[in-house]
């Protein structure tokens, strides 16, 4: 019977109208780009039943290797009604299937550029990404689109990537990182969130997620992230302004940092193996030319407020904390402080 090849079916679609596609377990291996138009749904068997493959010419000769760049593609300019003069698909649907991107280096698994309100991807295995491309990547006009979930990456480029607009967020995620790709994920849009994530690095020079290096990545939220291998499991770049960053349960295994923030001075590195909760404030104009921030965290291994019913007097403590006595004493509010390293507690009032 020979390979089953497809072109991009949708090419031929009005993009007004909706179609549900019922993909059945086996590899389908494609020609082009499938560019699905607004209120398409693809439903396969199973991340491990259906499978969806570009061409190469090995498999399916000379002259139907695989022409495009990203495997799928959830709407674009050119098929996309467009509302305030940007593209606007609703109620793109893609579930329960994998994609196997056979080691190719530059290519893209699923990219949303245009699609917008009740778009989803869920219960998505990305197999074999090469290096250089992006298994998802959510970036243009694709507002408001997510959740993006139950998604699971292996390859050797960049897991997952969030550049611009406002998403319903990636919620479980996990990555393992098989070459040397600097970044498993990037986060470089405004009101966004990344929960339950897994990643594991093959080299400690790999951030997991990286924060605001493209973008400003401003009141976004990661929580319940754990990384394995990794030079920072979570590191806000200092490229940006970004402010209002919320990390929420960190753990760390065999990795250089937990959290690593640029964008203090000096930068934040800290190593807790487990960590609850590590907040960057607003920026305030400091003195001179300098920019400082508010930041909060769990971790005792850089300043903080610490609350209690007894003096601290006698602990070590990170240089610039705050204790506050809370029941007793005629002492209630502690400094810390000293010239380097570990500091002490002095009596403020």
């Amino acid at each position: 019977m020979g390979v089953k090849r497809y072109p991009n079916p949708w090419s031929v679609l009005s993009s007004t109208y909706g179609n549900t596609v019922l993909l059945p377990a086996g590899t389908i291996y494609l020609e082009a780009t499938w560019i699905l138009t607004t209120y398409t749904r693809i439903l396969g068997e199973g991340p491990g039943l259906t499978i969806i493959q570009p061409c190469t010419t090995t498999i399916c000769g000379n002259t139907q290797a695989f022409s495009g760049t990203d495997l799928v593609d959830m709407g674009n300019s050119s098929v996309c009604p467009l509302v305030n003069n940007l593209p606007d698909c609703q109620g793109i649907v893609i579930q329960h299937l994998g994609l196997n991107g056979g080691n190719l280096s530059g290519k893209n698994g699923i990219v949303n550029s245009a699609s917008q309100e009740r778009s989803i991807v869920d219960d998505i295995w990305l197999l074999n990404m090469g290096p250089s491309g992006i298994g998802i990547s959510v970036l243009g006009s694709s507002g408001n689109s997510g959740p993006y979930s139950k998604i699971y990456y292996s390859g050797n480029g960049t897991c997952a990537s969030i550049n611009g607009p406002q998403t319903r967020g990636i919620h479980g995620l996990t990555c393992v990182m098989t070459g040397s790709s600097p970044t498993a994920v990037l986060l470089d849009g405004i009101n966004s969130t990344l929960e339950d994530l897994y990643i594991s690095g093959s080299s400690t020079s790999t951030d997991g997620v990286l924060v605001g290096a493209n973008a400003l990545a401003s009141s976004s939220i990661v929580f319940n992230i754990s990384g394995n291998n990794l030079g920072n499991v979570v590191h806000i770049s200092g490229n940006t302004s970004s402010s209002d960053v919320t990390v929420m349960g960190v753990t760390s295994s065999s990795s250089t940092n937990s959290i690593k923030d640029d964008l203090t001075s000096p930068a934040t590195q800290i190593t807790d193996a487990n960590l609850g909760m590590y907040v960057i404030g607003e920026p305030l104009q400091g003195s001179g030319t300098g920019v400082i921030y508010s930041r909060f965290t769990t971790s005792l291994s850089v300043p903080s407020w610490l609350v209690g019913t007894t003096d601290p007097t006698g602990q070590s403590c990170a240089i610039g904390s705050l204790y506050l006595r809370t029941f007793g004493g005629s002492k209630t509010l502690f400094g810390c402080r000293g010239n380097s390293g570990a500091g002490s507690w002095q009596n403020i009032n």
